[in-house]
């Protein structure tokens, strides 16, 4: 067994992408799920920020922050390198129902449904009908709120763009997604 190397601050699992997955395609494609999985990082802490939330809204926010990545690398990220690592066809088929989950729950987040809206974009139109009673403050939150649901709706079309990806090669196998087929 390899040596534990990730995360570099603290290895807890052995995760190299290059040396494990050895068809090119594949490995590009699961160097892409890393990709995205950095990116909802990343969203995650911009887009939970709104300058006129309440101490609940930040509680969530902190709840989304350290749940939504955690998730999304374990059920999905490793799912898909140990599928393709192993070429295992039911870690291809949790990967998808995890994919369709993320999905689903960007498109929740990016609209605004999930913890009164935050960052989506329903909060994004409130912020800009209240600049006559806020003023400058109301902008700024509403910048906030579309530059959080636009990082948003790019990864679930980025995980749409996975989903197809993996879809063609599972197919390219002769393999079905469902079960029985």
């Amino acid at each position: 067994m390899p040596e534990k190397n990730w995360p570099p601050c603290r290895p807890v699992i052995y995760h190299n992408i290059q040396e494990e997955i050895v068809d090119p395609n594949s490995c590009q494609t699961v160097e892409q799920s890393y990709k995205l999985w950095l990116s909802i990082l990343v969203t995650s802490f911009t887009g939970r920020y709104s300058p006129i939330s309440v101490i609940g809204q930040l509680i969530l926010a902190l709840v989304y922050i350290l749940l939504w990545p955690i998730f999304d690398f374990i059920a999905r990220h490793l799912t898909l390198y140990r599928a393709y690592k192993d070429d295992n066809l039911s870690y291809f088929r949790w990967f998808f129902l995890v994919t369709l989950l993320d999905i689903i729950f960007g498109v929740f987040i990016g609209i605004g449904w999930v913890f009164g809206g935050g960052g989506g974009l329903i909060e994004m139109v409130t912020n800009f009908k209240a600049i006559h009673e806020k003023g400058a403050i109301a902008i700024v939150a509403g910048v906030f709120n579309a530059v959080c649901a636009t990082l948003v709706f790019a990864q679930v079309v980025m995980h749409i763009m996975l989903w197809r990806k993996v879809h063609a090669y599972i197919e390219s196998k002769g393999w079905t997604i469902l079960p029985g087929k």
